[in-house]
Order: structure tokens, then C-alpha cells, then sequence
């Protein structure tokens, strides 16, 4: 299916005039690409000249004299049909870019107004919820309804965000292949740049937590505060899971179970946590081997800390692998260093 097809059946009918304008995009690029092959308007050809060569187009043929092949536009409009203009209405590169633009914009500031509706529904269910402790039951299950309508509406908008998010990418590449000047570099780091793209809106899904963990009658949700055992034994089950269904999963884990909570390095509380890791091995990649064949008593040694920008500290580790059925656990023992005492290699 094309990307085109795909982003028209996903298209959230009330929505609609808020993604990206692929399919016009991709006519604008087809329309540049034929004025291309076809080369300059007819009212410049005044005249020839018997001692310099023939114009050519970017297909190296005669200028207005050789149709392009119809494969030429293979990939613009799937047909390779030719889409004529009529005199005056030539396109350039700044309507491709001026339309770029613009939906790159109303993006913008359809998420921004959308997840400024999402924290007010949270903070409007979160009153609900305070009304609820110790009144009639009827009062929590409007506050649940109002909680599940809010993550349902948080994951619609992702789905939003990330088809856009491809859409913008897709055009992208489309552009450079089929057009000179690539600007794909440019406007793709401009796309990463965005709000809507880089921003963290973690504190919903807190929020969204906190609020189920209150109707179920858990309790507080458990923070780390960093300053446990250095020494610890623990047994994870790790996932695979795309960066599009993170949200997903973590809306579905936290209507059954509160999430476990972090405190950055800027005392703001997230659900999640940039782990950076360093592995330190020898040129034959013993550690790394062992650990893969999982080898009895096989280590990693590795320096490892947390959040963005610079760290504060730096946790120097060493994993010690033990199979289960021995009845002995693997252990993670480590200490802390301070970020100029690690070795620059």
C-alpha cells in the first residue's frame, strides 16, 4: 500500500485538514520534475544559433522535443502520466517549500492544542477522583470512564504524530530523488527540532498512572531516589518493543499497575529514564562473548549513567551471570565515580 493510501485510511475524520498535505506535495513535486524534462518556456526560444549546441533537458535530450518516458515519473504519480500547466502557472522549489512549511506549522499547533486539552480533561478527572475517596462509587467509575477517554485520546494523538512524522520524511525523499537541490538533511533536522517530534510528555502518562492507581486504591506510586544498595540481586524480563507502541504498552501496563516512578537530576518525576552505558572489553571480545553464550560466571564490566546533558555521576558496574538452575542468582555489583575520574580512551 502506498504511503499515500495508508495516511488517507488513517486519517481521523474529525481531523481532518491537520496532516501533512502529502498527496498535494507529491503533485507539486511532479509538476517541478515535468518542468524540468521539459526545459524553459516556449516564449524564451527567440531564436537559434548555428555555432552553439541544442538546450538540453535533464534527460540530455533536445529541450521540447522528446517526451519524457513515462517510467520517469514512476514513484510521483504511480502512472507516470504528464500534468500540464498552463502558461503563468509554473511552480518553483519555494511552493514545495512554502506548503512544507505550513504543515509543519498547523502540526505544531494542532498538537500543542490537543495535549493542552488532554492535561485539562487529566486535571478535570483528577478533581473527579479527589471527589470520589470515600463518596458513592458511582462518582470513581465517571472518573475511570473520564481517565480511559483521556488515554484513548492520548494514543490517537501519537498515531497522529508519528503519521505525520513518516509523511514528512516520505515527501522528503521523494523530493531529492526525483528533484536536484536535496534539502531532505535540512528540513529532516528541522523536523527532529520540532515540538511536537522531541517533546516529552511523559507527565501524562504519570498523570494517567496516578489517577487508575487512586481509583484501584493502590496507594502511592514507589519512586527511586538513586541512593539504594549498591550490591542487589534482581530478575527482569526484557521486551523488544517499537518506539510507536511504547505509549501503548505503558497506558496498558498502568491501568493495571501503578509505574514506577523516577526522580531526575531536575527533581521533575518521569516514568521513564535515559540509561547511557559504556561496555569495556578486550580486542577479543571476551566479556561480550561470554555474556551472549551465557558461560558460567561470564561478567560485563561497564560504566554506566543517567538523563541527558552531562552526568553527575558515574556508576562503574560488574555483572556476574549464574544460571538459574544452579540455585544461585546473577549479581550487579557497583560504585560510583565521579565523571572526571573516567579514563578519556
Amino acid at each position: 500500500m502506498r504511503f499515500g493510501q495508508h495516511l488517507l485510511k488513517n486519517v481521523v475524520p474529525e481531523w481532518a485538514g491537520k496532516y501533512v498535505q502529502y498527496e498535494e506535495l507529491k503533485k507539486i513535486i511532479k509538476i517541478l520534475k515535468q518542468q524540468m524534462l521539459t526545459g524553459p518556456p516556449a516564449e524564451w526560444d527567440v531564436g537559434v544559433s548555428l555555432s552553439t549546441p541544442a538546450p538540453t533537458n535533464a534527460a540530455a535530450m533536445p529541450a521540447n522535443q522528446q517526451k519524457p518516458d513515462a517510467s520517469d515519473d514512476e514513484g510521483i504519480d504511480g502512472a507516470g502520466a504528464r500534468l500540464e500547466t498552463l502558461p503563468g502557472e509554473a511552480l518553483t522549489q519555494n511552493d514545495f517549500f512554502k506548503t512544507l512549511e505550513d504543515d509543519m506549522d498547523t502540526v505544531k499547533e494542532f498538537t500543542r492544542l490537543q495535549v493542552r486539552q488532554i492535561r485539562a480533561a487529566l486535571a478535570s478527572a483528577d478533581r473527579m477522583v479527589q471527589a470520589g475517596q470515600g463518596a458513592a462509587q458511582n462518582i470513581l467509575i465517571g472518573a475511570k470512564e473520564q481517565v480511559d477517554a483521556v488515554g484513548s485520546h492520548f494514543l490517537k494523538l501519537e498515531k497522529y504524530v508519528n503519521l505525520n512524522f513518516t509523511g514528512f520524511r516520505k515527501i522528503l525523499k521523494k523530493h531529492d530523488k526525483n528533484l536536484p537541490n536535496p534539502c531532505s538533511a535540512f528540513y529532516i533536522g528541522r523536523l527532529h527540532q520540532q515540538e511536537w517530534v522531541r517533546g516529552d510528555f511523559s507527565d501524562i502518562i504519570v498523570n494517567i498512572s496516578r489517577l487508575y492507581s487512586l481509583i484501584r486504591g493502590d496507594g502511592d506510586n514507589t519512586v527511586a531516589k538513586g541512593d539504594g544498595a549498591q550490591d542487589f540481586m534482581r530478575k527482569t524480563t526484557k521486551y523488544w518493543v517499537r518506539p510507536e507502541f511504547v505509549t501503548a504498552v505503558k497506558y496498558m501496563v498502568s491501568q493495571r499497575l501503578p509505574v514506577f516512578l523516577f526522580n531526575g537530576t531536575d527533581g521533575a518525576t518521569s516514568d521513564a529514564q535515559l540509561v547511557n552505558s559504556v561496555y569495556l572489553d578486550n580486542s577479543q571480545l571476551e566479556l561480550y562473548h561470554g555474556r551472549l553464550d551465557k558461560t558460567p560466571g561470564a561478567i560485563a564490566l561497564r560504566l554506566r549513567w543517567y538523563g541527558t546533558g552531562e552526568p553527575e555521576l558515574v556508576f562503574v558496574e560488574r555483572k556476574t551471570h549464574r544460571d538459574s538452575w544452579t540455585g544461585e542468582s546473577s549479581v550487579k555489583e557497583r560504585f560510583i565515580i565521579k565523571p572526571k575520574e573516567v579514563p578519556l580512551l
